[in-house]
C-alpha cells in the first residue's frame, strides 16, 4: 500500500507540474491530496502492526490534510449558494438582466 501511494503522489505531482497556472479539476484532489493521505494511512498501519501503537504526528498529519481537502473542494465557489428553487430564479432573473 505504501508504494502505491508513492504512485498516486507522484501522479498528482505531475498534474501539478504540467498545469502549474491552469484551474484545477476536482478529481485531480484525488491524486495531490490522496497521495499523501493514502501514505500516512498505510504508515500508521504499518507503525501498529509492528511497535501497538500510532505516531500523534501522523494522525495531526492525517487530520491537517483532511482539512486541507475539504478546504480545496470548496476553492472557487460562492460563500452562500440559493437553497430554494425560488432563489434561483431569482438569481437567474438578475443575471439576463444584466
Amino acid at each position: 500500500m505504501i508504494v502505491l501511494s508513492v504512485l498516486v503522489t507522484g501522479v498528482g505531482y505531475e498534474l501539478v507540474i504540467d498545469h502549474p497556472f491552469g484551474q484545477p479539476r476536482p478529481s485531480w484532489l484525488l491524486f495531490v491530496v490522496g497521495g499523501p493521505m493514502l501514505f500516512l494511512v498505510a504508515r500508521m498501519r504499518l507503525e501498529y502492526e509492528i511497535f501497538g501503537r500510532v505516531s500523534p504526528s501522523r494522525l495531526i498529519g492525517f487530520v491537517a490534510l483532511v482539512a486541507l481537502l475539504d478546504a480545496l473542494r470548496g476553492r472557487g465557489q460562492p460563500l452562500e449558494v440559493p437553497v430554494s428553487p425560488i432563489g434561483q430564479e431569482a438569481a437567474d432573473v438578475r443575471d439576463s438582466e444584466a
